[in-house]
């Protein structure tokens, strides 16, 4: 690895290498990455049911209706 030599960097490299505590910090990233994927589709499908009329900043020529 190309790690600093540190005391913090090797403590990092020691405990994440430990099977119980990699496997647990695998499933925690792993988990929170489906939690927010979950998250974000379920913030798009509520926007989708918002009651919220369109509503522009300014007027263009072509939201006029011309005759």
């Amino acid at each position: 690895m190309n790690f600093p030599h540190s005391p913090l960097f090797n403590f990092l490299y020691w405990l994440i290498n430990t099977p119980p505590i990699g496997g647990i910090m695998v499933g925690l990233v792993g988990g929170g990455s489906l939690l927010a994927y979950g998250l974000t589709l379920r913030w798009i499908a509520r926007g989708r049911h918002a009651d919220e009329p369109e509503v522009y900043a300014y007027p263009t020529p072509a939201l006029h209706q011309e005759h």
